[in-house]
C-alpha cells in the first residue's frame, strides 16, 4: 500500500498524537500579524464556552478568565468586559476536549475595513496560536493556554516596547 504525502502527513501526525502528550502547534504570528497589534492598549478576553468534557477534566471558565486577565494586567494591558465593547480587539480562548484528545486555540480578533469597499468592516483574526494534544489534563491545559498568552505576550511586546 502506498501512501499520498497527504496520507503520509496525516498518519504520521494521528500517530505523534497517540504517543505523546505534547502539543502540535500551528501559528500564525510573523511580521504582518505583529504589525497589527500595534497600539493595542486595551483588550477583551472571551473564554468560549466549555465543552462538557472539559469541564469534566476539571477546567472552568472563570479560572481560565481569570489565568489570561492576570498575564494581560501583569503586562500593562487594560482588560475591560466583552459586554462593554470599549476595546478595539478581542484575546479568544477556544479549548475543545473529545475523546482523548483537545483543542487549544488563543488568537486575536479586530474590526478591519475592506481595501475595496471601505464602508464594510468585518472581525478577523490578526494574531493566532493553535495546539492539539492528546491524553490532556487540566492543569496541561492551563499550562498550555499560559504559554499561548506568553507568545501572544511576546507578539505584543516586539511592537510595543515598554518605556521604562
Amino acid at each position: 500500500m502506498k501512501l499520498s504525502r497527504t496520507g503520509t502527513l496525516s498518519l504520521f501526525v494521528s500517530l505523534s498524537l497517540l504517543c505523546s502528550s505534547l502539543p502540535v502547534k500551528a501559528q500564525m504570528d510573523g511580521e504582518v500579524p505583529r504589525r497589527s497589534l500595534r497600539g493595542i492598549e486595551t483588550l477583551d478576553v472571551l473564554i468560549e464556552q466549555l465543552p462538557e468534557s472539559a469541564q469534566k477534566l476539571g477546567l472552568s471558565k472563570d479560572s481560565l478568565q481569570t489565568d489570561v486577565e492576570l498575564k494581560l494586567r501583569q503586562n500593562s494591558i487594560t482588560v475591560t468586559d466583552v459586554k462593554d465593547l470599549k476595546s478595539q480587539a478581542t484575546l479568544y480562548v477556544l479549548i475543545d476536549v473529545i475523546g482523548t484528545a483537545a483543542s487549544l486555540s488563543v488568537s486575536l480578533g479586530q474590526p478591519v475595513r475592506l481595501i475595496r469597499d471601505q464602508s464594510v468592516f468585518a472581525l478577523a483574526t490578526t494574531w493566532e496560536v493553535r495546539g492539539i494534544a492528546s491524553n490532556p489534563s487540566a492543569k496541561f491545559i492551563r499550562e498550555h493556554v499560559a504559554d499561548m498568552v506568553d507568545q501572544f505576550l511576546n507578539a505584543w511586546l516586539s511592537v510595543n516596547p515598554r518605556t521604562r
